[in-house]
């Protein structure tokens, strides 16, 4: 179930996971020029933030090992 508490939206029942945008980021950050993280509310205790913050690092970290080989 997907859950980020920030969301405007209810979960959505088999709904991505934030484990699995953190796999595509993976596989097609490097391919990437640029990454858009959108709704992030801060209504909740800082949970989507965090998430959100962790997985645009993701993004950076991937997109630099790509541009330093």
């Amino acid at each position: 179930m997907s859950y980020p508490p920030g969301l405007g939206t209810p979960p959505e029942p088999f709904g991505i996971t934030h484990f699995d945008i953190r796999d595509v980021i993976r596989r097609i950050g490097p391919l990437a020029e640029a990454f858009d993280y959108m709704e992030v509310c801060p209504i909740d205790a800082g949970q989507t933030a965090a998430v959100a913050a962790k997985l645009i690092r993701e993004f950076i970290a991937v997109h630099r090992i790509k541009n330093q080989e």
